[in-house]
């Protein structure tokens, strides 16, 4: 389901380890954005957790494969949260 409001940005890992999000959500709603947290270990539930983000946020894991990029049709934007990028499929996902 879609939220009201303009963008919706799923932060998929260890949330409760990243949060509370106390400068994040704020301007985020600011912008128009709503934030939506969830604790994915496996990778099978990035999906149902991210069908109707606009942006995947992730830390450390699940890896962001390009199976899973490609059954998230929403999605602009993949960032990771630190150093590097290797857990997002860059070349998928510049192609989708």
């Amino acid at each position: 389901m879609r939220c009201a409001v303009g963008f919706v940005v799923v932060q998929i890992d260890l949330s409760s380890e990243l949060g509370p999000f106390t400068y994040e959500r704020p301007a985020l709603e600011a912008a128009g954005g709503e934030l939506r947290e969830f604790e994915i270990t496996d990778p099978a539930d990035v999906v149902p957790a991210a069908k109707d983000a606009d942006v995947v946020w992730l830390a450390w894991s699940p890896d962001l494969t390009g199976d899973i990029l490609a059954q998230l049709p929403r999605c602009r934007l993949a960032i990771r949260w630190g150093v590097g990028h290797e857990q997002i499929d860059s070349a998928a996902a510049t192609q989708l």
